[in-house]
């Protein structure tokens, strides 16, 4: 994956378990992405948001709050039918 932005980097494999580890923590059961994330692709240093690509191939831009007690719809995020399109989402963001 390619991303066109100077605020967003690709998320190495020494750190991306670290990045499944904090969304887990912030999502509650009832989260809509609740267990369906597989792998951080990139961040947004700007932002605090982690593009993760889904378990059934769509991705998300999660907005991380670094909080364990996020009332519910939080962490808020953006659902991509395809990596594609989430490529499109953030550069014409920046």
């Amino acid at each position: 994956m390619i991303i066109q932005s100077e605020d967003w980097d690709i998320i190495d494999a020494g750190s991306e378990s670290k990045w499944l580890v904090q969304l887990n923590a912030e999502l509650s059961q009832t989260h809509p992405l609740y267990r369906r994330a597989t792998k951080a692709l990139a961040r947004c240093y700007a932002r605090d948001d982690v593009l993760y690509r889904l378990e059934d191939g769509k991705c998300a831009i999660v907005h991380l709050t670094y909080s364990r007690d996020n009332v519910d719809g939080w962490p808020r995020f953006v659902m991509f039918e395809k990596p594609e399109d989430a490529q499109k989402y953030i550069a014409d963001k920046n």
